[in-house]
């Protein structure tokens, strides 16, 4: 009994060849899609090629490091290039966008610069900001990245004034035709009965409007307008 013990821990120690491990690292990035030339020898797993985005880069790494023989790995791997700021900016935007668990109690934006992005804003949930940040994994050309998404703090008592400053909003008829949209533009952040309005609005006049409406509501300690208005 004690020699098969021994015999099992001896064979999980033997090393496979370098060739073995390289098509082994080879094979799991073709499962991520991800085609890169591989080589492997005395402990180093080096990556060569080029991938979409900052994401595809780290995930090429974790695979090669995952296997038991790598000790380091060298990254020759270049990142697509983005065909503008401005090209990358509306692609991150439209897939924020089209995320369906976004909600008007929920809030991002995007910073571009030379390739790199930074995302912020509030969310209600964990899962959302992971969720987010995954939909842009699709997108080519992002460099590096930043997710400073804050998810707000679970408080039954925030959630009914999210809901009570919603309807107060968007029962009034100056805003009642947003009602029905899938994300109505404007948003409602509530983080200890403090509220940020965010968004944008159609004129001076409906933004006072909305203002006057947050900070006439019952239980709303402190009020912060981000609005602007569409140019």
């Amino acid at each position: 009994m004690i020699a098969s013990v021994l015999a099992l821990t001896l064979l999980s120690f033997v090393q496979r060849p370098d060739e073995q491990v390289r098509a082994e690292i080879e094979k799991a990035l073709g499962k991520d899609k991800i085609k890169l030339q591989v080589s492997f020898q005395g402990g180093t797993a080096t990556l060569k090629g080029q991938v979409r985005n900052i994401f595809q880069k780290n995930r090429a790494l974790e695979i090669a490091l995952g296997e038991t023989e790598v000790q380091n790995a060298d990254a020759d791997i270049e990142i697509a290039t983005p065909e503008s700021d401005q090209k990358l900016g509306e692609e991150v935007v439209k897939e924020i966008r089209k995320y369906s668990r976004f909600t008007v109690f929920d809030d991002c934006s995007a910073f571009i610069k030379e390739g790199k992005v930074a995302v912020f804003g509030w969310v209600t949930e964990p899962y959302k900001k992971t969720e987010i940040e995954k939909r842009l994994h699709k997108i080519i050309g992002i460099q590096e990245f930043k997710n400073d998404i804050e998810v707000l703090p679970v408080s039954l008592s925030d959630q009914r004034l999210r809901e009570t400053l919603a309807n107060r909003l968007y029962s009034d008829s100056t805003f009642s035709d947003f009602a029905s949209m899938p994300i109505p533009p404007i948003h409602l952040i509530v983080s200890g009965s403090r509220v940020i309005i965010t968004g944008v609005v159609g004129n001076q006049l409906m933004k006072q409007k909305a203002e006057s409406i947050i900070r006439g509501t019952p239980g709303v300690l402190s009020v912060e307008s981000k609005l602007r208005i569409e140019s």
